[in-house]
């Protein structure tokens, strides 16, 4: 008899209905575990709100009662799927998604933090102690005729001299050389736009240049030019008059920047921070115990 019954119960398990059955009641009992306690979506007036002002942005006119229902149901819909997203686990190993919550618990931390306007005072010592961050560097206007170092005919030093001569006779630059990607001219320019163009021994070799006359050939990095600075401004550091905004600006983002660092410091006590050691799990260093674990 009990031979009998267990052959159908073997039997009974290869049919597909009970193969079904098993695998819907595995699940069933997975989502109950993994599932979260609160299934509650609640959209708060202000959510509602917040879809008409998109709506009546997108489209110039607030939506019909019609529009309205799809938008909220469209709204609980994506409530839905980024619930069932966090749930199985979607979130974990992406490294876009990573990076989105962590720029949202960014802002987050920031606006639970704010600080206040730099007083007077500060403003004061931080350009006192800091005023050549805020120097206004040196500026050149020049223009040039470029010299490939392919062109055909005589040799460059001898070719540059030539034009040279023709140039300081007065004929129009842009009757000489040859094309240059970058335009012949260059207006208030400092030296580290030039240098990254140039490259830094042209930019270098133009402290030295007399103003008003053409000078050269200089070598850059795609070939010879001929030179006339047209005027040149002296670097300078300013008074806190003239660069107050930059130094407020600056001031505040340090100030955010360190209550960030202080908020994220009290945040990290929730947490025992352990540092893996070799291949096995079990040898770790605890670089930070958790004060409130459960907080």
């Amino acid at each position: 008899m009990i031979e009998r019954i267990t052959q159908k119960l073997r039997k009974g398990c290869r049919e597909p209905l009970w193969q079904f059955i098993a695998i819907g009641s595995a699940i069933f009992l997975l989502y109950r575990e993994v599932a979260p306690k609160d299934h509650r979506i609640t959209i708060s007036q202000a959510h509602v709100e917040g879809l008409r002002q998109d709506h009546l942005r997108r489209t110039g006119l607030p939506p019909t009662p019609e529009e309205e229902s799809a938008l909220i149901e469209r709204l609980f819909q994506d409530e839905v799927l980024l619930r069932e997203a966090l749930r199985i686990g979607l979130d974990q190993g992406d490294p876009i998604v990573r990076r989105r919550l962590l720029q949202k618990m960014g802002f987050l931390v920031e606006n639970l933090n704010p600080v206040p306007e730099p007083t007077e005072a500060e403003l004061r010592e931080h350009f006192q102690r800091h005023g050549k961050r805020f120097a206004q560097e040196g500026r050149v206007s020049l223009i040039h005729v470029f010299l490939a170092p392919n062109r055909s005919g005589a040799a460059p030093a001898t070719e540059a001299q030539r034009i040279l001569d023709k140039l300081s006779a007065g004929t129009d630059p842009g009757d000489l050389g040859d094309p240059f990607i970058h335009g012949s001219r260059f207006v208030r320019r400092t030296g580290k736009e030039l240098a990254a163009l140039f490259g830094i021994s042209f930019a270098d070799s133009l402290k030295d240049l007399q103003e008003g006359a053409w000078c050269g050939p200089m070598e850059s990095s795609y070939g010879f030019h001929l030179v006339r600075i047209t005027s040149r401004t002296e670097g300078r550091e300013p008074t806190l008059e003239e660069v107050r905004p930059q130094v407020q600006e600056r001031l505040k983002a340090m100030k955010r920047e360190e209550a960030t660092r202080a908020a994220i410091r009290r945040l990290s006590d929730r947490y025992e921070i352990r540092l893996e050691q070799g291949d096995s799990r079990k040898e770790a260093i605890v670089l930070k115990r958790g004060a409130n674990p459960s907080g």
